[in-house]
């Protein structure tokens, strides 16, 4: 299957110092990684430090995760199920927990081949960037990946718009909305 090159090559990654791996943890790429995926979305990194939460990590609360969920109207276990089912994969730019958000973008550039192998995978039809390393990121690996057309939008990541752009939450999150077909 397409998900276990991608598990292998994060599972055996040592390029940086991390706290963990969750998308190997919680199996993300096995339960959600499945063909036909339209959209991909690439937001920076799991929450840094020492922490359980996580997007795909349903056993603890996770902000992104709620805010997502709030804003498109589900539950947060529905708004799971509503991505598989829309044919939505939601990815990071650096794919293990880091330690402190000061490594990200290195560990992002260090991501860059397992991003290439996600891209090719998958062959979605449209990638949303959001954050700034995810945008660099996203930039970065289309440069040398081989995907013929896809869609590509760059926004800010959800978690900025609600810190610090809160009176343009509701346009921001009916244009995501759209963007991931939710």
């Amino acid at each position: 299957m397409c998900f276990e090159v991608v598990e292998r090559a994060v599972a055996s990654c040592r390029r940086c110092s991390y706290v963990s791996k969750p998308y190997v943890e919680f199996g993300v790429y096995r339960m959600y990684m499945g063909r036909g995926i339209r959209v991909l979305v690439v937001s920076e990194s799991p929450p840094p430090g020492n922490k359980s939460d996580f997007l795909y990590n349903l056993g603890h609360r996770d902000r992104l995760r709620a805010t997502l969920a709030k804003f498109f109207g589900y539950s947060e276990e529905g708004l799971l199920e509503a991505m598989v089912d829309r044919g939505v994969f939601w990815d990071m730019a650096a794919r293990c927990r880091p330690r402190s958000k000061r490594g990200v973008s290195s560990m992002a550039r260090n991501c860059d081949s397992v991003a290439k192998l996600v891209l090719e995978t998958l062959r979605p039809r449209r990638i949303v960037a959001l954050g700034a390393v995810a945008r660099e990121q996203v930039r970065r690996v289309l440069r040398s990946a081989s995907l013929g057309s896809v869609e590509v939008f760059e926004d800010y990541h959800p978690l900025y718009v609600v810190r610090f752009k809160r009176s343009e939450a509701k346009q921001y999150f009916e244009r995501l909305r759209e963007l991931l077909e939710l």
